[in-house]
């Protein structure tokens, strides 16, 4: 039983299965044709190349649990042609993009019996097979680059702005990062969002701006990188980061209440790490504590899937 073909095997866990690829970019298509079809505004063209963006889109999302409420979460970008009359029919500053979220959504009531409902900034639809939410986001083309896209606000509120981010930038950061960091920053976002889902202590999105800020430039192997990540969580807890494109609202490292956990999981994977690498004798111990800080998905046994990770 070998501690390194554990790690392998637990990052193979954490893949997507083809199936459920393939309905994430099938229904994607199914709800965009739907909205090309009806909507009162026309969409850009130039973006259609690139429907898909946040953890699906960065290949950063992780299988979920078989017992998950949702199986899959994927966000879509839905870029609007900033023409005069969209401009003037939709794009209304005190709004913050309500007028437009209740276009969409009204577009897409009915489709397929899917429940459809308004969570801004996105309009959300959500299928009983395979378990799927796909969270459409109408968005504008904003100056100098990035999008605008409607406030996050739960309630309409006359003076919502709208919100500046750059998805795509923060994709193209991500995949520049990983190919610097021998291709195994994305495997490490992965590892730590399995951990986040045992705990629920950040976002999806704050993970991967903190292991893309905390790699970079950085990267001393995935082991080392782990134990610098919870280390430099503990260290910003109460500060900002920006988003790896630089673009878009700081995001806030606030640890709450949680601060022993990462303390634990960091003591945790540190020792993990001595034990496999200074006694060969010990690398079931140390694959034990490995499992307790990343749950069930972490194999306690040393069988390897054909998958290679570290490309």
């Amino acid at each position: 039983m070998k501690f390194e073909d554990s790690v392998l095997n637990f990052l193979s866990n954490l893949e997507l299965t083809n199936r459920e690829s393939t309905l994430v970019v099938a229904r994607n298509n199914a709800l965009r044709d739907r909205l090309r079809q009806n909507a009162p505004f026309t969409l850009d063209t130039s973006k259609e190349s690139v429907p898909l963006y946040g953890s699906y889109e960065r290949d950063s999302q992780i299988r979920p649990k078989p017992d998950a409420k949702w199986a899959l979460d994927v966000d879509a970008l839905v870029v609007l042609e900033s023409s005069k009359k969209n401009l003037d029919s939709f794009y209304h500053i005190g709004d913050g993009g309500w007028s437009l979220l209740g276009e969409v959504e009204k577009i897409l009531k009915g489709y397929q019996g899917l429940e459809v409902t308004l969570d801004a900034p996105c309009v959300t639809t959500k299928w009983s097979t395979l378990k799927m939410k796909i969270e459409i986001t109408p968005a504008f083309n904003a100056k100098g680059g990035g999008f605008l896209i409607p406030s996050s606000s739960a309630e309409w509120v006359w003076g919502n702005k709208w919100v500046h981010t750059n998805p795509l930038g923060d994709s193209k950061a991500l995949s520049d990062g990983n190919k610097a960091c021998n291709f195994e920053l994305k495997p490490l976002i992965k590892a730590l969002k399995c951990w986040n889902r045992e705990h629920k202590i950040l976002s999806s999105f704050a993970i991967e701006s903190l292991a893309y800020r905390t790699a970079v430039g950085n990267y001393k192997g995935f082991g080392y990188q782990l134990q610098w990540f919870f280390e430099q969580l503990l260290k910003l807890n109460g500060n900002t980061i920006l988003p790896p494109s630089g673009i878009g609202s700081p995001i806030k490292i606030d640890l709450g209440w949680n601060t022993s956990i990462v303390e634990d999981s960091l003591n945790k994977v540190r020792d993990a790490y001595f034990l496999a690498d200074v006694n060969a004798s010990r690398q079931r111990e140390a694959i034990g504590k490995m499992a307790r800080v990343f749950g069930p998905a972490f194999p306690l046994h040393s069988q390897i899937s054909t998958l290679g990770f570290f490309r």
